[in-house]
Order: C-alpha cells, then structure tokens, then sequence
C-alpha cells in the first residue's frame, strides 16, 4: 500500500467531466466523505457496523472516481477497499485521512466555482419557470422519471440565475436515485422562497 502522500497530487490535471455529470458526483462525493470523516474522526475502524459503512462507501468512491476519470484515486480507493475486507484496521487509520484529503481537493477542482452574476440583473422567465416545475412535480407525484428528465433539460437551457440552476442540479440528483419525494420537496422550497 502507499504511503497516502502521493495521493494528496494526484492528477493536477483536472479531467474533462461533463459539468452535470461533475455536480452529480461531488454530491455523492460529499456524501461518502461526510460518513468517511466521521468513521476517520471517531478512529473505531474494528466497530462492525462503521466498518461495513467504510466498506461500501469507500467502495462507491472507487467506481465513482474511476467514471470521472481519476484512476490514481480510485486505486487508493480499492485499495482501501481491501484494506477493509481484509480487516487491516492500521492501514485505514494511517491512509485514510489521505485519501479524505485528496478526495476532497478533487472535489473542489473538478467542479467549477459558481458563476458570479455580479450586479447584472436576471432576466429569469418566473412564469415559464413555474409551468416547468409544475410539470416536474406532476412528473415526480407519477414516479415518471423520463418525464421529470424531459422537463429539466428544457428547463436547464432557459435558468438564467444561480438559485435556478441550483434547484436544477438538486432535483436532477435526487431523480438520479429516484428520490421523487425529495425532488417534490425542493421545488415546492423553491417556489415557496423564489416565486410569488
């Protein structure tokens, strides 16, 4: 196993990811690094329900990096993987703070900064946008994830401002995992905060 040093500089070149496929993969990112700090954190690798948990995130991190493009990572992953199943708890100790931190710096690099909009006004369509999210919601209550998609990509080419797009990229992840009901409570956020 390495040393983890090596992974904190792996591929300084930032991959050429798809910027929807980027967002989808921090948030499951951000998922998997909030369990794995915890675990990491609490240093109990040999509690068997946390080391199970380590297991299948980690493992979900190895693929994941490996369908962005960072295969330097997604080894440090599967070797952590095995690490776990093999029950070599030091080795998780002393490589995963690493890997924590390299995965961390990935996150930040492959996906853009917002764009900032400084003082230009936004010129969204609120009415167009609240036909679509009404669609989306309608969609969602029918559990129609093809229709829900439809809808999105033509909302995606119109949403002007950040919070638009935000909401964009949070009910497309939670249709991604068919979280309907999650998607539902989003736009409903949404339009109770953005939409008179």
């Amino acid at each position: 196993m390495s040393d983890g040093r090596g992974a904190a500089h792996d591929d300084e070149q930032t991959p050429d990811v798809d910027p929807l496929f980027a967002e989808i993969f921090a948030r499951d990112a951000g998922k998997a690094l909030a369990i794995l700090e915890a675990i990491s954190a609490g240093g109990d690798y040999g509690n068997e329900d946390d080391l199970r948990s380590y297991i299948i995130n980690i493992h979900g991190m190895k693929s994941a990096l490996a369908n962005v493009k960072n295969m330097q990572l997604s080894s440090v992953a599967q070797m952590l993987e095995a690490a776990g199943r093999e029950g070599r708890l030091d080795a998780l100790r002393s490589e995963t703070p690493a890997f924590i931190s390299s995965l961390r710096a990935f996150v930040e690099r492959i996906v853009p900064a917002p764009e900032s909009n400084g003082d230009a006004p936004v010129d969204e369509d609120m009415s167009f946008l609240r036909e679509k999210l009404a669609l989306i919601k309608t969609a969602c209550e029918e559990y129609d994830e093809r229709a829900a998609d439809t809808v999105l990509t033509e909302l995606r080419e119109a949403a002007r401002s950040q919070p638009a797009k935000a909401l964009i990229d949070a009910v497309s992840g939670h249709l991604l995992h068919s979280d309907f009901d999650e998607a539902i409570q989003a736009i409903e956020d949404y339009l109770g905060n953005h939409i008179v």
